[in-house]
């Protein structure tokens, strides 16, 4: 919940940097207005301190999610070389003897 708060505040921030009007039409936010729109104060109320912190944490969730990627493609490659059958050799055909019949 916390890193979705975190993208919203970021997008939202963006936004205001550009210094271009946020519209709310209903629960959508919008950068063009509706009938019935509010304008929306999306400046960035965050200390530099708050910034950086916001900044520290993206790149360490960047970080983590490449790394688990890389464990899920490594896992997925181990599975599959102990998934494939043992190669074997085909087997010899045997010569059927002829039977000999006993006279009586």
């Amino acid at each position: 919940m916390r890193r979705i708060a975190m993208s919203f505040l970021l997008c939202v921030a963006s936004t205001a940097t550009m210094a271009q009007p946020v519209y709310r039409c209903g629960n959508v936010y919008a950068d063009t207005a509706c009938p019935a729109a509010k304008v929306i104060d999306a400046s960035d109320t965050r200390t530099d301190a708050q910034r950086a912190e916001a900044s520290r944490l993206a790149s360490e969730d960047k970080r983590l999610s490449r790394e688990m990627g890389q464990e899920r493609l490594a896992a997925q490659a181990q599975q599959a070389r102990l998934s494939k059958p043992a190669k074997t050799k085909p087997a010899k055909r045997v010569r059927a003897t002829p039977i000999k019949w006993a006279r009586l």
